[in-house]
């Protein structure tokens, strides 16, 4: 395995979603590529809307809206290992490829199909945080890893609609009112809230946070007062807690294990 799955502890196959905002697209397609490269046959493919895959990201690109076609189509496309589909239901007018529904992917890694499918689970408008609405995310119930993601660099700029999707939600769950600074303290309120970033993560899933975007030592920095404050909160539902960046290349600083 690589750097990015030892660092989540993923191992053995099943199903990865990834939720939050500030990088999920980029960490679907290098986590995808990371566990590709291992030799393991893997799907990536989306329960909301994903911007259609490079070359680099994807060989194949099946889009289809009939449940028993996709299952024909993906029954021994991952034989042999190494292979990356992006699979997706049809081509949006946003010029985005619209995803399954969670029981369509249930179905997928029932079939064995593939050793590792990777899910974006949810949708952020290209914020660097959320905090979803009633019906986000959309997780898959056979996840066995849900990875939530925020772009850490985000604190210290004010609570609005230009840094937070969902800014209403956000205030609502970390007490912190509109347009006051975003602080480590309130990231680690909206990753530990039950109605948080990880909301309607499956009992027997490992739940593992992801603060992207830490390009400065003084950002790394903040991350560590994330994890200090959500130690402080004794949350319960994370097990492990990243401190890195995606671009231009991944790169873990640290991990701390909750």
């Amino acid at each position: 395995m690589g750097d990015l799955a030892h660092a989540m502890a993923i191992s053995g196959g099943g199903v990865i979603s990834l939720v939050g905002a500030g990088g999920k697209t980029t960490l679907m397609f290098c986590l995808a590529r990371e566990l590709a490269a291992s030799g393991a046959s893997v799907l990536a493919t989306t329960t909301t809307k994903v911007r259609v895959p490079g070359a680099d990201d994807a060989r194949q690109i099946i889009i289809s809206s009939d449940v028993e076609d996709v299952l024909n189509r993906v029954q021994g496309a991952g034989v042999g290992g190494g292979v990356l589909f992006a699979v997706a239901r049809e081509i949006s007018s946003q010029g985005k490829l619209s995803g399954f529904q969670p029981s369509v992917i249930d179905s997928i890694a029932a079939s064995g199909a593939f050793q590792w499918i990777v899910v974006e689970a949810d949708g952020a408008a290209q914020r660097p945080v959320k905090a979803p609405a009633p019906h986000e995310p959309v997780i898959p119930e056979s996840s066995g890893w849900v990875i939530g993601i925020l772009g850490i660099d985000v604190i210290g700029k004010p609570l609005n609609e230009s840094n937070v999707f969902r800014p209403e939600r956000f205030a609502s769950i970390t007490g912190l009112s509109m347009e006051n600074p975003i602080s480590a303290a309130s990231l680690a309120k909206v990753l530990a809230h039950p109605e948080g970033i990880l909301k309607g993560c499956p009992k027997e899933a490992a739940a593992v946070a992801f603060l992207n975007k830490a390009d400065t030592s003084e950002v790394v920095s903040n991350g560590r007062k994330v994890v200090a404050f959500l130690r402080e909160m004794k949350c319960s539902l994370l097990r492990r807690i990243l401190i890195g960046k995606l671009l231009p290349d991944p790169e873990i600083h640290e991990y701390h294990n909750i």
